[in-house]
């Protein structure tokens, strides 16, 4: 059950990649709220989402937990938006998200998960994850 299997990324538009890229980021980024932020900071990676995912139970992946599936987006909030994202750049210590890491983001965003919330009701710190992979949607649909 544990075959790997090849997504293909949807490539639409005449961009290029920098510009898919930074247009992902830049949607997602400005749709940060306070509560968006204070999620991203306030997880304690405990792990309760992911034994309420049913991709993830399914098929045992850690690529299939809620919070992984948020990544690329945490990290540039991170990198953009966040309190410490003076010194991040400044040092290089968070690389930019690639378009290469978005495609391969894809598919855990919109194929492997339902936006049920089941993580969210077992979140012990009330962190709202379906919304934030709501928001990474809305923010991927530029890339």
């Amino acid at each position: 059950m544990n075959n790997p299997v090849e997504f293909n990324a949807d490539r639409q538009g005449e961009q290029s990649d920098e510009a898919r890229t930074n247009g992902a980021l830049q949607d997602f980024i400005r749709d940060c709220t306070v509560d968006t932020a204070i999620y991203l900071e306030s997880c304690i990676h405990c792990g309760l989402c992911a034994e309420a995912c049913q991709f993830y139970v399914q098929t045992g992946d850690p690529r299939y937990t809620p919070v992984w599936k948020l990544e690329p987006f945490k990290q540039s909030y991170k990198r953009e938006a966040g309190p410490f994202s003076f010194f991040y750049k400044a040092l290089n210590l968070k690389h930019r998200v690639t378009v290469d890491e978005l495609e391969a983001w894809q598919h855990l965003l919109y194929d492997a998960c339902t936006l049920c919330g089941r993580c969210s009701l077992v979140c012990p710190m009330g962190i709202d994850v379906a919304s934030l992979i709501g928001m990474a949607r809305h923010g991927m649909h530029r890339a």
